[in-house]
């Protein structure tokens, strides 16, 4: 088939075997449109690795791709990544010259160029997982401070240390689940879209509020909750948060807010 979708890449491995590769669209097996990208968990035996068989081929015949058959397990779509598209666009121009080079210049330079070209998937791979088994898992539980219940779909934003945010969604138990560095010591959140239970007034000295990674682990944290009597004992490896869900029109103003900017412009 000349025109077909083939998965792509692998990153963000987690100690449960998944990672997110991303699916695109081929021309005789060249990834050139990325379509989407998806956190995969194999469900069989390992095969050789996605671009085994690529390189053999690339090497006696110029092809850069072959999908071995595999059975998974998808745990979640997204857009595609951005820094995985980057990353595989990358290897195929290093791979191309490498390629291009060997062709105008057969010596040792240019068949050693190629040849870590070919084989830095599979060191930053065997590096990532590594990584993977050094981050423990931590569970985020987001409940409803007046009724108690779990808020699907919630999206919170929490803080690991000085990292970037991340905003998971929560499933219909209202659970969502993090990892994190075995040396990380701080977590802090907030609603997305959600008002606060934590503060009778509302104040905004949420982000100035830090909870203990270590004590999450240990022990679990449940925040307060000004706004119901709604409280569940803390579990270990658990942060109990509590918030009061934006009504579906709020939280579509919400978000046409966030997106067009400031509502004066």
């Amino acid at each position: 088939m000349v025109g077909m979708s083939q998965l792509y890449g692998k990153r963000d491995f987690r100690t449960d075997g998944s990672y997110v590769t991303t699916k695109w669209f081929t021309f005789l097996w060249v990834p050139l449109v990325p379509l989407r990208s998806m956190r995969v968990k194999p469900l069989d035996t390992p095969e050789v690795e996605h671009l085994g068989a690529s390189l053999i081929l690339l090497a006696l015949f110029g092809h850069l791709h072959v999908k071995l058959s595999r059975k998974y397990e998808v745990q979640s779509t997204t857009r595609p990544v951005l820094m995985q598209v980057l990353h595989i666009y990358a290897f195929m121009l290093a791979l191309f010259l490498g390629w291009e080079n060997l062709s105008r210049h057969t010596n040792f330079l240019s068949a050693g160029f190629l040849c870590i070209v070919l084989i830095s998937p599979f060191v930053l791979r065997t590096i990532a997982r590594r990584n993977a088994a050094d981050r423990v898992s931590i569970t985020i539980k987001v409940f409803n401070g007046k009724t108690g219940r779990p808020v699907w779909r919630e999206s919170p934003l929490i803080w690991i240390d000085k990292e970037a945010f991340i905003s998971p969604y929560t499933n219909l138990r209202g659970k969502a689940k993090i990892k994190v560095s075995r040396g990380a010591t701080q977590l802090r959140i907030m609603p997305d879209f959600g008002h606060e239970c934590r503060w009778k007034d509302g104040d905004s000295s949420e982000m100035a509020v830090s909870y203990s990674i270590a004590e999450i682990r240990r022990t679990g944290v449940v925040s307060p909750n000004f706004f119901g009597a709604a409280r569940i004992a803390p579990t270990p490896g658990v942060l109990i948060f509590y918030e009061l869900p934006s009504t579906g029109r709020a939280r579509w103003n919400g978000l046409w807010f966030a997106r067009s900017g400031s509502g004066g412009r």
